[in-house]
């Protein structure tokens, strides 16, 4: 599976990436063959977005960039650092610290694995999501922890 595909990807139009480091250049030249992938810029839109935060500020410093053109429809993927890299440290992990998209209302759904060092979590809008399955006290919404499953 490529790396396309691990971001169900297929059928959008292009891939912004805001705060990738260089280290990710070999794979943003793969996606390249699929999509255009572009660095992230005031003003641009898509609805396929990877995200690189090292820690809980730059996804603060993220949402305040990239939050407005968020829709119900977006491909949001979170990057964050893996807990066994080692070249990152970070006190964002699967579990921890995505408070602030809670606050918008979203809840992630998927993880996978980018490289050795990243992983990346997608994050949906809560009311989007038919089922949430996860225990109440994982919920990062208000939303998410109101209707926990839903038919």
């Amino acid at each position: 599976m490529n790396l396309l595909e691990k971001l169900q990807g297929k059928g959008k139009s292009r891939l912004l990436l805001w705060g990738a480091p260089e280290a990710f250049a070999p794979l943003q030249k793969d996606l390249e063959e699929s999509l255009p992938v572009l660095p992230w810029k005031a003003g641009a839109t898509s609805d396929f977005l990877l995200v690189f935060c090292i820690n809980q500020a730059a996804l603060e410093k993220a949402l305040s960039e990239v939050g407005d053109i968020l829709q119900e429809d977006t491909l949001l993927w979170m990057a964050y650092p893996k807990k066994s890299s080692k070249a990152y440290k970070s006190d964002l992990n699967r579990d921890a610290g995505w408070g602030p998209l809670g606050q918008r209302g979203y809840e992630p759904v998927r993880q996978i694995a980018l490289d050795e060092d990243w992983s990346a979590l997608r994050f949906k809008p809560a009311g989007s999501i038919t089922r949430l399955s996860r225990s109440a006290e994982m919920l990062l919404s208000d939303e998410g922890k109101t209707h926990r499953t839903r038919k």
